[in-house]
């Protein structure tokens, strides 16, 4: 397998992202030893975390995820070659992380 070496910029941008839930009482930066960061999760559910690649991965609607592969440079989160739909990667400076993870709040809060 292939390891990748998270950049310093992809790092920062994912611990400024954390620390816009550092006071929501029902998300939790959960860290996992030999897996980067971390994922950002609410009541256990992972709607962001910060991929082997130094991307931001979020949790969306179907829809919303298509919509940011197709028109903004995402591209779908594929752990293990398996494509998940619903989890797109986002590269650093393409679309806001901050407001894609508070996108992935919102919906992962609703489900």
């Amino acid at each position: 397998m292939k390891r990748h070496k998270i950049n310093a910029v992809a790092n920062s941008n994912f611990v400024s992202v954390t620390g816009i839930f550092d006071k929501t009482p029902s998300v939790r930066l959960a860290k996992w030893p030999g897996f980067g960061p971390g994922s950002l999760q609410l009541n256990g559910k992972i709607f962001a975390l910060l991929s082997a690649k130094g991307r931001l991965v979020v949790w969306l609607s179907k829809e919303r995820a298509q919509e940011l592969v197709v028109s903004n440079g995402a591209e779908y989160f594929e752990p293990n070659g398996i494509c998940m739909k619903e989890m797109v990667m986002i590269p650093v400076g393409k679309i806001s992380w901050a407001e894609a993870a508070r996108e992935a709040y919102e919906y992962v809060s609703e489900l």
